[in-house]
């Protein structure tokens, strides 16, 4: 473990001198984040009410606020997290690795593939965004997952301890962005593939069958002991579940106590999505329009049936409502600007109406509001005042068959996006500002206070700010110039050898996967790897397919910050199949590779007999599973 310890000492280090990419004045992200750490720990959870105080999850601010009083900057305290959770994920999978060296060997190279990945200290990622702590938590949601599997003959209470966590830990990575319905197939799938273990076992002829039902002594105890089994992980599934509600409802239960609802993020509101969904499903008299879900020419027709909404005719015909519809039509080209609101702001553009009509001075107030205005306008689709699609209350867009070709398209650039790294780039020139001489404004200096970063650089695609550039008029000379210039650049050269590398590892890792799947259905066994390769690889899909069709539909998806949950789970696959495939195929042992479904004690994966056994995987198993079946 010394050599973890020192390599995770050594990120540490190069994760305190890279430049924070610092935008404070970016009011829906950076600065509302800080903003909510300031006021929690002032006691005040998430502070005074506003259309902004539940946008967003609020695990993230919690974690700045806690980083915050560790005395530890931004960039450092969500390193170390990230740098623990590849621990916890890489000595989960040591257990299916050989003993002794080579075992030990091929986890640390695993480690470091993780740990050095480029798309964490990329320019998207540098910010004081959600995705800083998200990943981590995903990848410690996948590492648990992998001791969970493990650790089937373990004690009842250990095993209840480690459904306790992961449930935990899915709750605040539920609390950290809103979208995280995205890894559930990937986790059904894994529990599915474990119950599959315990159901099945294979009988003298070789033959997989129902447990406890094959020939032989006991057959009755053997299925009464597949039973319990099977109840044992469902109950552990449960308390998982049970214990990732208690996370969710106590974020909850602040904000009912602090703002009158139980709602943790008010676009998840039922009475919100009721009004968004009741706006969406008016049908267009004009030709449509890529991106626009909700046209002008809807709004006109709604404003006379439903008083609520023509209060927000004010905001929604002024000039340009918050600047929306012009960053709309530059990210799409849009020229000249023809006034519509594109569907990745018009979330906003209707919280920020409501605001404006006076709604949101409290929570409750904006919720009878939505409520009020879903009701209005549905009862005008009803009575056919209106020409409407049938109810709905979501923020997805209607289907239409123009979205499947361009998401298709989107998915699979999305995955050439991720197999080759694009967008890898450290962020440079390093700048210093101190609340002294960068901080004159007081929003700036709480800013630079609570993420105690030192160092900072400017967004590649916003303008300098003359404010953050006190201190790098000398060209760079500066020791912590010089000193985080020299980290860019060997990170620059890290990047470039995983973009390299990185191709002919996935293109490896998807012959040998499935080719190792060929024998595994032949041998009727399958090693481990190749079982959490392809739960890390349905991650990786299901996060490409979320995003292609937000990309399709509503708003550009396809940048490495969205993305960033997806690049360990890729590297995760392509070593994993690596791996899996060489012990299936080129390591032949006297006994068989892992199987399927071992016999008793019914599913246990048990390691191969061979001089290369885990001695650790040994030790975890019961006596007669480490004898039982062997040839």
């Amino acid at each position: 473990m010394f050599a973890y310890g020192l390599t995770i000492l050594l990120f540490t280090w190069l994760m305190a001198n890279l430049p924070l990419v610092a935008i404070p004045e970016a009011a829906y992200d950076d600065a509302l984040f800080v903003r909510q750490a300031v006021n929690l720990l002032a006691g005040r959870w998430l502070g005074d009410y506003d259309n902004l105080t539940l946008a967003k999850g609020p695990f993230y601010p919690v974690w700045i606020a806690v980083g915050w009083l560790a005395g530890l900057p931004i960039l450092v305290s969500q390193g170390l997290a990230y740098a623990l959770a590849c621990l916890v994920l890489v000595r989960g999978v040591r257990g299916w690795l050989p003993a002794g060296r080579t075992g030990e060997a091929v986890a640390f190279g695993l480690f470091l593939l993780l740990l050095f990945n480029p798309m964490t200290y990329g320019v998207g990622q540098m910010r004081v965004m959600r995705e800083g702590i998200y990943v981590p938590l995903t990848i410690l949601l996948f590492g648990l997952g992998v001791w969970w599997f493990r650790w089937q003959s373990r004690g009842l209470p250990r095993r209840a301890l480690l459904a306790g966590a992961m449930g935990g830990v899915l709750g605040l990575f539920w609390c950290t962005r809103e979208e995280g319905l995205w890894v559930l197939p990937a986790f059904a799938a894994g529990f599915g593939l474990l119950l599959l273990t315990r159901l099945l076992a294979e009988g003298p002829d070789g033959r997989l069958r129902l447990a406890g039902m094959g020939a032989g002594k006991g057959p009755g105890k053997g299925m009464a002991r597949t039973v319990a089994a099977l109840v044992a992980e469902t109950g552990l599934a449960g308390l998982a579940a049970g214990a990732a509600l208690l996370v969710i409802g106590g974020f909850g239960w602040m904000n009912q106590r602090h703002y009158g609802v139980s709602d943790v993020v008010e676009f998840k509101q039922q009475e919100f999505m009721a009004a968004y969904g009741s706006l969406s499903r008016v049908r267009h008299r004009t030709p449509w329009v890529p991106y626009v879900v909700i046209p002008r020419e809807v709004l006109e027709r709604v404003y006379p049936v439903s008083p609520a909404a023509a209060e927000l005719r004010p905001y929604f015909d002024g000039a340009a409502p918050d600047g929306l519809e012009q960053v709309g039509c530059a990210t799409y080209g849009v020229t000249p600007c023809d006034g519509e609101i594109r569907a990745g702001w018009f979330m906003w553009a209707l919280r920020d109406a409501t605001a404006q009509a006076g709604h949101y001075r409290t929570a409750t107030e904006a919720k009878d509001f939505y409520r009020r205005m879903a009701g209005e306008i549905g009862a005008a689709c009803d009575d056919g005042r209106l020409d409407c699609l049938p109810p709905r209350a979501t923020m997805v867009p209607p289907f239409r068959t123009d979205y499947v070709w361009p998401t298709l398209s989107a998915a699979a650039r999305m995955v050439g996006f991720l197999a080759t790294m694009e967008s890898s780039g450290v962020p440079r020139p390093a700048m210093s500002c101190t609340v002294d001489d960068c901080g004159q404004s007081p929003g700036r200096a709480v800013f630079l206070d609570m993420v105690r970063s030192p160092l900072f650089t400017h967004a590649p695609w916003l303008l300098a700010s003359t404010d953050f550039q006190r201190r790098s008029q000398d060209g760079g000379t500066l020791p912590f110039q010089r000193r985080a210039a020299m980290v860019a650049k060997l990170l620059d050269g890290v990047a470039a050898a995983y973009r390299a590398a990185l191709p002919v590892l996935l293109g490896a890792g998807l012959i040998g996967y499935a080719a190792a799947l060929v024998a595994a259905v032949r041998r009727r066994r399958i090693d481990p790897l190749l079982l959490a390769g392809g739960v890390a690889a349905l991650l990786v899909l299901s996060r490409v397919g979320l995003l292609a069709v937000l990309e399709a539909t509503a708003i550009p998806s396809m940048n490495s910050l969205y993305l960033s949950p997806a690049y360990p789970m890729l590297l995760l696959f392509g070593a994993m199949a690596v791996l899996g495939a060489l012990r299936m195929l080129v390591h032949r042992p006297a006994s068989t590779p892992i199987p399927l479904a071992a016999r008793p004690p019914i599913g246990e994966l048990v390691q191969e007999d061979t001089p290369a056994e885990s001695a650790e995987a040994v030790a975890e198993a019961p006596a007669e599973a480490a004898g039982a079946g062997r040839p």
